[in-house]
């Protein structure tokens, strides 16, 4: 970036240091008074020229040479709005840009131009000016028309051969006159200009001059006619106008009408086409609202001299009533065009009664949508006009009958009297002649009517057999109403029923409308919504209905459960798939643990057998039995085993604990115990401890060293009774004991300490099974109907995992604490158990999160916050990188450039800062207001960037200079929200209360707006760049189609206010975040909400999905922000369908829709393991 100007050489350079600051205002007063005079000038020609001086004395303000340089403007408005003047038409045509007659001088008077020399300035127009010249022979007055240089072309010479043709075939008193067309020197030393000559006409526009007139009806009328006749003599001899108006037809003093502004006319035969005015389809010539309806098609095929006939009328009921046909107002072109073709306007006679007649029939004519039911010419139309004048019938009444009658008798009264008299005469004849006809048509008349009565009887039969078979139609359309309905409201209550935590239930109802309907979108996200809330990775078949004992390898990669009946299955903790299926004993298995580095496994059962296996045959390396001093043999009631397998301790039914070597299976030590029912015991090779629980609350802690007790805990009695103890385990330091016992409660000892940590009331029936998570922070309880987590300093809650269906006999930790196998009757689940599951976070910002944007080159996002800061993060591991504080109160949006070279901050101090995008350093900042921005957005070249905030002002700034280079401030309110197109040419604002306009990034033109039912907070051009979503102020979404102008869906979204909206790639989804601190995720199209994300971290500021659409980016109030990975629900729902579907099969859907379910749950998981395995996801997703 170059170096800041100082005030000695006026400098405004390019950006330097911190202090480096662009001040816009020097730049702003140069250009303020010429877009004060244009701004007051555009607004001025929409009003009646008789409100013209009124407006201008208020708007000027005393301002006298502002009223002078605006009065010059109306003035060249009303004389000659033509070609020239049509600044907009020249830069359609010619490629240019709004240019500014400032930069060239006026030609003084006594300036020769060819043969004529100029006295003054007649008017400017936006490409040149006109002037007021002589010509010495013929000595005659002038109009001459001179281009300016700076804008002189090829194409603009063409168009004024253009326009002199067409006026020379042109020979009529009621048509401005041509007298010469060339180029000539004006200046020494510059090149020659073009220019016209044509004939001077002094007086106002057609209807400022019936205005001025006091014009009444019939003279309005006969005006009309004679223009008419100049426009049926330019058809005559094949030109089209296409641009009449009042402002192009002036009335001289002498009253006679001149049609002026051939400029856009179109020749009717060929030999204009070398001109650059022969326009294609798509472009519309003319002025809109004065256009045909097949002229704005903008087909130049479908034009002719019918569409001249249109505007003829248009001109004619403005003339008449004061006003357009049609209010266009604050229209968009595709909105009035769509008015023009179809909406029909008010009669004549709805303005007043007086035009009731033939006046509202000529108008209405003139302007018939349909060209072929329109007067046929310009003739057709004078003509009925002065027949109408002439008290006589007008043509366009001919096909009526009775209104040629109703004219005539009018006419001829005398005549109609003698008429009547032998009329009467007539008539009683005919009665007489009607009775005798009666008679005999009563025999025919009877005939007839019995044909009819079989005739309608048929009629009958059929109408019914029609009337039955669309009842059935609408019989078996409203049944497949009814049965949507039923389907949409049971996915309803699925969805509340995995809300209050019933998942059993929740998964009943889903799965069984997905199996029986896979295309609904519906039933999918509600699947993913459920998973999302209760993170199950898969669920499979166990091994029997009642699964007693569960653990995992040293590694973490399989699981082994140990069921009734000695049954023992291993799985893949990645899928789910079963790698080995045994029956290791004939009686239930008391504990199976990995030894040996996971090569084998030892099962204890309770009969007293034990054995170690090798895992890869599934075979016996060694089985043991011990009997007891009598000669039985002795059952195990309780067992623990270290993780190496080498030594194994069990308590025997004789109250005896033994030491086991778990390689020989010889007893190495026996160790007494006091009488009891022992029940339950754990050891922690850490500690050097066991712990041994009976069914009399006392729990002993023992030495494995030699079996001496160190420790005895006496748990109090309750009512009476002894409170049974269930599961029990040591923390991984072993300094801590915890246990749970029938009393519902959950205890931690401090075995050091020899104190209770604490103890909790869960509120929860009897636990059956108690572990610590790997890190010691959490505790995991099983039974009787649900896996529970509790942290381990407090006791406090902190998740449920339900079990499929009916009991939880056992639960397990992975030895990394990321996975927690459930097992219930007759299934196996594996829990996510990951804390920050789906997603990334970063937290650490102590304010709102207002900002955030992903690099385009590296894994790194930036936030911005209300304290000031600003932030870079680790996008996979949440880590912060880089932290810097700008000098403004609030950081409010964040960009990277697209070379990744440097972050952008809009801040509340009207400032943006530019910061380099690794170290965060200050490099320069823009003031592009005073005031607080609220959005940002950078052009795909980072050339640009668009700001919009409090000031009501929209600003496109260059970021290499700091200059601002357009300036929108069309805004009733601070601009709260704004976003761009792909090509960044159009921007899109909320500023308005309930509207949403769009204008041009080029010449800051408004293309369109839409009008919202409430007050409009945020908005979002959809990828397709079709479709506009915009989100009000009372939790409404809006969507709207920027094309047709059509708003095709509306839906309430939030509770309160809207605060954030995305939408990912293809329009899949919509994303809303409220003050109500929920994320939302829609179907755009439909308003159906498919699944909500509710993180309860208050206000969503800002979302945003990754170009992939397999992410969402969200912020928060509380100065959290995170990035979601929405696959990973889509990964939970795939890896639950094989067991839902055999679960299903006979009940739901076909074996068509089942396998369909199928194939779309292993593309699932087939396509996340390769996002996974790429390191696309973030953290939280499953272990790749």
């Amino acid at each position: 970036m170059a170096d800041a100007g100082t005030e000695g050489d006026g400098g405004r350079g390019g950006v330097g240091g911190v202090c480096g600051v662009w001040r816009l205002g020097d730049l702003e007063a140069m250009a303020s008074r010429q877009e004060l005079a244009e701004r007051i000038f555009f607004e001025l020609v929409e009003m009646p020229p008789g409100a013209w001086p009124r407006e201008l004395d208020r708007r000027c303000n005393g301002d006298d040479g502002l009223k002078a340089e605006i009065r010059d403007l109306l003035d060249c408005h009303a004389r000659a709005e033509g070609f020239l003047d049509n600044a907009e038409l020249l830069a359609q045509s010619l490629g240019l840009g709004t240019m500014r007659p400032a930069d060239e001088h006026e030609l003084t008077p006594g300036t020769r131009v060819g043969e004529y020399v100029v006295e003054g300035v007649l008017g400017r127009g936006g490409m040149g000016t006109v002037y007021i010249a002589r010509q010495e022979r013929p000595r005659r007055t002038v109009a001459i028309k001179i281009i300016r240089r700076s804008v002189s072309s090829q194409s603009l010479v063409r168009r004024f051969e253009h326009e002199a043709d067409v006026l020379a075939r042109l020979h009529h008193p009621g048509i401005a006159q041509i007298y010469e067309a060339g180029a000539a020197v004006v200046e020494v030393g510059q090149p020659a200009q073009p220019y016209i000559a044509m004939e001077l006409v002094r007086g106002p526009a057609l209807n400022v001059y019936a205005e001025e007139k006091g014009l009444d009806t019939r003279a309005k009328l006969e005006l009309v006619a004679r223009v008419c006749d100049a426009v049926h003599h330019a058809h005559q001899r094949g030109v089209i106008h296409r641009d009449l108006k009042p402002g192009n037809i002036l009335v001289d003093e002498s009253g006679q009408p001149k049609v002026l502004d051939f400029g856009v006319a179109r020749a009717a035969d060929a030999d204009l086409r070398v001109t650059t005015l022969q326009t294609s389809v798509g472009q519309l010539i003319g002025t809109l609202p004065y256009m045909s309806p097949e002229q704005v098609l903008a087909d130049p095929n479908e034009v002719d001299t019918r569409s001249d006939v249109y505007a003829l009328g248009v001109v004619l009921y403005q003339l008449l009533t004061g006003r357009l046909p049609l209010d266009l107002k604050s229209r968009s072109i595709p909105e009035a065009a769509r008015l023009i073709r179809d909406e029909a306007p008010a009669r004549l006679s709805s303005v007043s009664r007086v035009f009731r007649g033939d006046v509202e029939t000529i108008v209405a004519k003139a302007m018939e949508k349909n060209k072929t039911r329109r007067y046929q010419s310009a003739a057709e139309l004078a003509e009925d006009l002065r027949l109408y004048l002439g008290g006589r019938p007008i043509n366009a009444k001919h096909d009526s009958a009775l209104y040629v009658l109703r004219k005539q008798l009018k006419r001829y009264k005398g005549f109609v009297a003698a008429g009547v008299v032998g009329l009467l005469s007539l008539t009683a004849f005919a009665v007489y002649a009607a009775i005798q006809a009666s008679r005999y048509q009563a025999l025919a008349t009877k005939e007839r009517m019995v044909s009819r009565e079989a005739v309608a009887a048929r009629a009958t039969a059929e109408a019914n057999g029609r009337m039955a078979a669309e009842k059935a139609t609408e019989a078996a359309e409203k049944a497949k109403e009814l049965d949507q309905e039923l389907f949409d409201s049971n996915i309803e209550q699925a969805r509340l029923a995995g809300l209050t935590g019933n998942l059993s239930r929740a998964e009943d109802m889903l799965w069984h409308s997905f199996i029986s309907n896979p295309t609904s979108q519906r039933a999918r996200w509600a699947l993913w919504e459920l998973y999302w809330r209760a993170p199950v990775r898969w669920t499979v078949p166990g091994p029997r209905v009642h699964n007693a004992w569960c653990g995992f390898s040293d590694d973490g990669q399989r699981v082994v459960v140990g069921a009734e009946g000695g049954e023992v299955a291993i799985y893949d903790v990645a899928t789910g798939a079963e790698m080995l299926h045994f029956r290791a004993h004939l009686m239930h298995i008391r504990q199976v643990s990995f030894v040996d580095h996971d090569a084998g496994l030892v099962t204890i059962a309770s009969d007293g057998e034990a054995a170690r296996w090798d895992i890869t045959s599934g075979k016996a390396a060694a089985v043991w039995r011990r009997s007891n001093p009598e000669g039985r043999s002795s059952s195990y009631r309780a067992a623990c085993t270290l993780r190496d397998g080498s030594r194994v301790w069990v308590v025997a039914d004789a109250h005896v604990i033994r030491e086991i070597d778990g390689r020989t299976g010889q007893v190495s030590r026996e160790i007494v115990l006091p009488p009891g029912r022992y029940t339950t015991m754990t050891c922690s090779a850490a500690a050097g401890l066991m712990a041994i629980g009976n069914d009399e609350a006392a729990l002993s802690i023992r030495r494995l060293s030699d079996g001496q007790e160190v420790r005895v805990i006496q748990l109090p009695r309750r009512g009476g009774s002894a409170l049974w103890l269930g599961g029990m385990d040591f923390s991984p330091d072993g300094r801590r004991l915890a246990f749970c016992s029938r009393d519902r409660k959950v205890r931690v000892y401090d075995i050091a300490a020899d104190r209770m940590v604490f103890e909790n009331s869960p509120e929860l029936p009897s636990m059956v099974s108690l572990s610590y998570s790997p890190d010691g922070r959490r505790l995991l309880t099983a039974g009787p109907d649900q896996a529970c987590l509790w942290d381990a300093e407090n006791g406090e809650a902190i998740s449920r995992l339900p079990g499929q269906k009916g009991r939880v006999m056992c639960a397990a930790w992975d030895p990394n604490g990321n996975a927690i196998a459930v097992c219930g009757e007759g299934s196996v689940r594996l829990w996510d158990a990951q804390t920050d599951r789906g997603r990334v976070g970063f937290a650490g910002q102590g304010s709102w999160i207002f900002g955030m944007d992903r690099s385009p080159l590296r894994p790194v996002v930036a936030t911005c916050a209300g304290d000031y800061s600003v932030r870079l993060w680790d996008r996979g591991t949440g880590k912060q990188l880089a932290m810097t504080l700008i000098p403004a109160d609030r950081a409010r949006t964040v960009r990277f450039s697209p070379d990744d070279t440097r972050l952008y901050v809009a801040a509340d101090d009207g400032c943006v800062y530019v910061l380099d995008a690794s170290t965060l350093e200050c490099v320069g900042q823009y003031q592009v207001g005073k005031f607080e921005l609220f959005n940002m957005r950078l052009s795909p070249l980072g050339d640009l960037l668009v700001t919009g905030g409090y000031e009501r002002v929209v600003n496109v700034v260059d970021t290499a200079t700091g200059h601002e280079v357009l300036r929108l401030d069309d805004f009733s309110q601070a601009v709260e929200d704004l976003d761009v197109d792909d090509t960044f040419s159009r921007v899109f604002c909320v500023g308005n209360v309930n509207e949403v306009r769009w204008y041009s990034l080029v010449n800051g033109a408004k293309l369109g707006a839409v009008k919202c039912d409430s007050r409009a907070v945020c908005v979002s051009l959809a990828p397709d760049q079709t479709h506009l979503v915009v989100a009000t102020a009372d939790g409404y979404v809006e969507v709207w189609n920027i094309e047709t102008g059509k708003r095709d869906v509306r839906f309430d979204a939030h509770r309160n206010a809207v605060t954030a909206l995305a939408v990912s790639p293809g329009n899949k989804l919509l994303a809303t975040g409220g003050d109500d601190g929920v994320i939302r995720l829609w179907d755009m199209m439909t308003g159906d909400n498919l699944a909500n994300i509710t993180p309860g971290r208050g206000e969503v500021p800002y979302l945003a999905f990754e170009p992939s659409g397999h992410t969402l980016e969200a912020t928060f109030r509380d100065g959290f922000s995170g990035i979601y990975d929405l696959l990973y629900g889509s990964m939970l729902t795939a890896g639950n369908a094989q067991f839902q579907i055999e679960r299903f099969k006979s009940s739901s859907g076909t074996p068509t829709t089942a396998d369909a379910v199928r194939n779309w749950s292993q593309s699932i998981l087939k396509m996340t393991a390769r996002y996974y395995a790429k390191g696309a996801g973030g953290a939280g997703t499953p272990e790749h």
